[in-house]
């Protein structure tokens, strides 16, 4: 069983680092890179082979597509025709990791292939993604399957319908942004208090991993209940978390999500 990565940026290679010598044997992993450092730096790091061009592309059980989005049209422009003469829908299965390009504009360039759709998010590159997976109409059982473990590789996996992929997009795929954003400002907030930035910026850092692993190894708690263990009358907390409250913190990451995922909407639609 093969593979082609069409693409092989940070995602890909996270991708791929995940299933070399597990998923796949390296002998059966090509890329097509057009960046020539890039093709060179995976072909180097993992072993993978690589492809100059796509006239044997039907000879690939999978494809996966890990282009920039902004440029698979001009892609589909210039090699649909050709790709869609030579893959069959009995062999091959393509996945795209390509946000806001959805599973009929894959099929309407490349033809009635099996196609599964995924949003991972950028903690791939660690191997602790989350990364959601739909799959087109009719898509068989074994071929979904695969599509599974090649992103268990890299971290946790759920298959829902395509329907709920922008939603997806707007808390997961964007999310590590706003965990960021949350670990800047307790950062920040340290050092308004007049802890030193370092130690400030550890603290942070260490209070999320640890909040984390609680919810983790507490999976019949709610979070609220977590919440409510930590949160003593007329302590501290309450205060900070009255403070939160006040300058809109929680509904201001509700509107995160939800603007994030309207305007994945609005990119699937271009």
């Amino acid at each position: 069983m093969k593979i082609l990565f069409i693409g092989a940026g940070n995602m890909g290679q996270a991708i791929i680092g995940g299933i070399c010598g597990k998923v796949f044997a390296k002998s059966d992993i090509d890329i097509y890179e057009i960046s020539e450092a890039t093709r060179q730096n995976v072909v180097s790091r993992f072993g993978v082979g690589a492809v100059s061009d796509l006239s044997h592309i039907g000879e690939y059980d999978f494809i996966l597509f890990a282009l920039k989005p902004q440029v698979f049209a001009s892609f589909a422009a210039q090699n649909g025709a050709s790709i869609r003469e030579q893959l069959h829908a009995d062999k091959t299965t393509i996945i795209t990791i390509m946000a806001g390009v959805g599973i009929g504009r894959i099929r309407e360039s490349f033809g009635n292939i099996p196609t599964v759709r995924v949003m991972p998010n950028t903690p791939a590159l660690v191997g602790e993604s989350m990364s959601v997976l739909c799959g087109s109409d009719g898509i068989d059982d074994s071929r979904m399957a695969k599509a599974v473990e090649i992103f268990g590789s890299i971290g946790k996996t759920a298959v829902m319908a395509e329907s709920y992929l922008d939603a997806v997009t707007g808390l997961s795929g964007s999310g590590p942004a706003y965990i960021y954003l949350i670990i800047e400002a307790l950062t920040s907030g340290g050092v308004w208090a007049g802890l030193p930035k370092p130690i400030a910026q550890q603290l942070a850092v260490q209070t999320v991993k640890g909040t984390v692993a609680m919810i983790e190894q507490n999976p019949d708690k709610a979070i609220e209940d977590l919440r409510h263990a930590v949160t003593s009358p007329g302590g501290t907390t309450i205060a900070g978390l009255a403070a939160m409250e006040r300058h809109g913190v929680r509904n201001a990451l509700m509107e995160a999500v939800k603007d994030a995922a309207d305007r994945s909407a609005e990119l699937g639609k271009r």
